[in-house]
Parts: C-alpha cells; structure tokens; sequence
C-alpha cells in the first residue's frame, strides 16, 4: 500500500505541474483540459483518503 500511495503522489505532482503549464499558457489550453487534471488531482486525493483509512484498521 505504502507503494500505491507514493505513486498517487507522483501522479498528483505530475498533474499540478500540467495544471501550471496550462496556467502559463493561458487561453491556449482548453477548459476541459484543465477540469479534466482537477478531477484527477480531486480523484487520486480521495484514494489518498481511502487508503490511510484502510491501513490505520
């Protein structure tokens, strides 16, 4: 599990540094792109929050 959680981390880093591309390049990347790597980044937190459950049983 230790190691699932570190990979959910690296995804989420590697979605916020696509999050602050997509900042920098303004109206150039679409909307849709930009909900689509915050319902990621929300997803891969709530797995972050389900996992901690699990392994404090």
């Amino acid at each position: 599990m230790k190691r699932r959680l570190e990979r959910i981390d690296e995804s989420i880093a590697r979605h916020l540094s696509q999050l602050e591309t997509a900042d920098r390049h303004g109206d150039a990347v679409p909307e849709a792109k930009v909900a689509r790597l915050k319902g990621k980044i929300e997803k891969l937190k709530e797995e972050i929050v389900r996992l901690n459950a699990i392994m404090r049983r």
